[in-house]
């Protein structure tokens, strides 16, 4: 006959207080590693970074763009939205960050050690999820902290978070610069259409004006040449009609 299964022994809670440092001076009987109120704590800091995690992941379709859809887009509305969608992503990131580095603050993940546990069977006693022997043979897993099974790598999930949210801000850079890049040449455009739409109105007063005529060197020399032709010959004209006034008045009085 087996013998009756042993009452879980009296052991420390395993979560820090709010500082991070000081560990809680609770002691509990019963599975897992933390007492009843931090139990309750430990399921609200893991569910928020998952929540976190899981809003970051619908974002990411969206949020992450390459090099070739940032220059492809010619709407300055259109990157606006991108900006939006990228900016956000970035901040559920640093949601989930947050979420686990306060997660890991209070609770600190601790690798698993095998032979550890009553009877030396499975993964060290009071972990969540883990499988615990009742001395008896039979192997159950923990009723409290199950479904906390399976601890993620939150370091390396960390690490990855940082390297997301330096893309993100490198993404949000180049969307800024495509967009200065489109008002720019949006502005181009808008000046030649108004240059191109004040030299059609002056157009017509030009074609009315009387144009003058442009009048060269040799123009010029010619004009005076004829000035002086014309002065020589009224010079001599004059002369000859004043010589024939004089030789008929002396004519007649003698």
């Amino acid at each position: 006959m087996a013998p009756p299964p042993r009452a879980p022994r009296r052991k420390a809670c395993e979560a820090l207080l709010p500082d991070g440092t000081t560990p809680c001076s609770a002691t509990f009987r019963g599975w897992g590693r933390y007492c009843a109120a931090h139990l309750e704590e430990h399921a609200r800091l893991a569910g928020r970074y998952k929540d976190a995690a899981a809003r970051a992941e619908r974002l990411r379709a969206k949020g992450a763009l390459g090099e070739k859809q940032v220059r492809a887009m010619v709407l300055e509305s259109v990157v606006g939205r991108a900006l939006q969608r990228v900016r956000a992503y970035r901040d559920a990131l640093g949601e989930e960050r947050a979420a686990r580095e306060a997660y890991l603050r209070r609770f600190p993940v601790r690798a698993r050690e095998e032979g550890e546990g009553d009877g030396g069977v499975g993964s060290r006693a009071g972990s969540p999820g883990s499988v615990q022997s009742d001395g008896g043979g039979e192997r159950r897993e923990s009723s409290r902290g199950s479904r906390f099974a399976g601890d993620e790598q939150h370091e390396q999930r960390l690490a990855a978070l940082n390297e997301l949210q330096a893309g993100c801000d490198v993404l949000i850079e180049q969307l800024e610069r495509r967009r200065e890049e489109i008002v720019a040449a949006a502005q181009q455009r808008r000046a030649g259409r108004e240059a191109a739409q004040g030299d059609s109105e002056r157009q017509p007063l030009l074609a009315g004006a009387t144009p003058r005529p442009r009048i060269g060197w040799f123009g010029r020399a010619w004009s005076i040449g004829l000035f002086v032709i014309l002065s020589v010959v009224v010079s001599t004209l004059f002369m000859l009609y004043a010589l024939g006034y004089i030789g008929t008045l002396n004519h007649a009085y003698s």
